[in-house]
């Protein structure tokens, strides 16, 4: 009984730049290395919840600089520093978090900041905070030929490739559990090499049909295997998301809906 199976697929150097270029990617990916370099910074060792939340204030307070002020990104990062920029920073928490009702009765309701939006006003108004962001933000000064990038994408490419493999399995074997193979990766070269093993010692015969299936249609299989890396529900929320917040800037309507939602207090308000 075969409980092993090791698929390869080469990207070479060139390959690998082309499709991680920032002028290919634009925005998103340049962000995304960013966001991913600035919440595993050393400055947050141990604090990765709290460095989610200062990228995202971070993060808010940039989207508004390079679409509402026209600022590149640089421009926009350095623009943080200044008086204008820190003003902004400081009052991002209050627009990302509702703030929650004091003990009272409903009649004298007493509005109060979360605690985790007290703690990122003061991280922000505080020189040490300043200089922890500039720190963790030093990842937008390599450009899309450097070393850490490219390994970045490397891991990235592995970990997409990998979870591609995985979710195949699960698509044309149905009835297999998540649980039930284990999907491993490294590379090797310009190789990724993915190596899948069933979780029982000896195997159940998972591997086995996984390979039967394929020789059956092999087309039909990578065919399916494209589309698990198509679009998926969260990806198109986040497109779509993008889209209407652009509608926002010409149509008065949207933009009065978006103020509504962010001064609505309680739940029958908001809907």
């Amino acid at each position: 009984m075969v409980d092993g199976a090791k698929l390869v697929f080469k990207f070479d150097k060139e390959q690998r730049r082309h499709m991680a270029s920032f002028d290919q990617n634009a925005f998103a990916l340049r962000f995304s290395y960013l966001e991913d370099s600035f919440v595993h910074h050393v400055v947050y060792k141990n604090r990765f919840f709290f460095a989610q939340w200062v990228f995202e204030c971070v993060t808010c307070a940039l989207v508004i600089l390079v679409e509402e002020q026209g600022l590149s990104l640089d421009d926009a990062v350095a623009h943080l520093s200044t008086a204008s920029g820190l003003t902004l920073l400081k009052s991002i928490p209050s627009e990302v978090f509702n703030l929650v009702a004091d003990d009272g009765d409903d009649e004298n309701i007493i509005l109060k900041e979360q605690a985790l939006q007290e703690r990122l006003v003061d991280y922000f108004d505080s020189q040490s905070g300043l200089q922890e962001i500039r720190q963790a933000l030093d990842a937008i000064n390599r450009h899309d030929g450097s070393p850490e990038y490219q390994e970045w994408i490397k891991d990235v490419l592995a970990s997409t490739v990998s979870g591609g493999v995985s979710n195949l399995i699960l698509q044309v074997l149905p009835d297999v559990s998540e649980g039930s193979v284990v999907v491993d990766h490294y590379w090797a070269g310009d190789e990724i090499h993915v190596w899948i093993t069933e979780s029982e010692v000896g195997g159940v015969g998972i591997i086995h049909r996984f390979k039967e299936v394929y020789s059956q249609d092999p087309l039909n299989v990578m065919s399916q295997f494209s589309q698990m890396f198509s679009a998926g529900e969260s990806e198109q929320v986040d497109f779509d998301l993008y889209l209407l917040l652009n509608e926002k800037k010409s149509k008065s309507e949207i933009a009065d809906a978006f103020d509504a939602l962010r001064q609505s207090v309680g739940y029958a308000a908001r809907v």
